[in-house]
């Protein structure tokens, strides 16, 4: 829905922000992790932060630091880059406002947007898919082997292995649904690599 004028938008917005961003675009803005680093914290905090606030905060997790014990040099290093490279890069992605004379940011609704295309798998988890196919495997296993005539599985009626079946797949998706929230840009303290 397009709304005309600007009464919607945050203060720091003073003008509809630039064409929605291809998958591509997206991605070439997000592989550095400053700038992920960057909008996890905005997400975090969900309103006006100082550029200051948020150097410091990035210079924290990059040294593995409580933020308070920063390092002149390191939140410094980290300030200038972000003034100089990173968030003019998110203005112009049109994920963050940055107002230059203030040293103030802000996310954008359109950050919201990328969520879709950051969903960090560690190394040692499987994808879900993966996950999914092996939950049907299994299932169709137990079902198949009850099909069969294997004793014990012969004496459980169909409407307990169908309760098994959704009984797995909807503990699955919780499962699904609270891990994809917890690694998401701005849930948590520390950002997923």
């Amino acid at each position: 829905m397009f709304v005309m004028g600007t009464a919607w938008l945050s203060p720091l917005r003073a003008s509809v922000g630039p064409e929605p961003l291809d998958e591509e675009a997206i991605f070439r803005v997000l592989r550095n992790k400053r700038r992920r680093y960057a909008l996890h914290y905005l997400k975090q905090r969900e309103e006006v932060v100082s550029v200051g606030d948020l150097a410091e905060q990035i210079a924290a997790w990059e040294t593995d630091t409580p933020a308070v014990e920063v390092a002149a040099d390191d939140r410094k290093r980290v300030y200038i880059s972000l003034l100089q490279s990173h968030l003019p890069t998110l203005e112009d992605a049109g994920m963050i406002d940055f107002d230059d004379e203030n040293s103030v940011v802000e996310l954008t609704d359109e950050a919201a947007d990328v969520d879709i295309y950051v969903e960090l798998v560690p190394e040692q988890d499987i994808q879900w898919s993966t996950y999914y196919v092996g939950v049907a495997a299994l299932s169709a296993g137990f079902l198949g082997a009850a099909w069969a005539g294997v004793y014990p599985l012969t004496e459980l009626q169909p409407l307990v292995w169908l309760g098994f079946v959704v009984a797995l797949f909807a503990s699955s998706s919780v499962v699904h649904h609270v891990h994809q929230r917890r690694s998401r840009l701005g849930h948590g303290g520390v950002p997923p690599e």
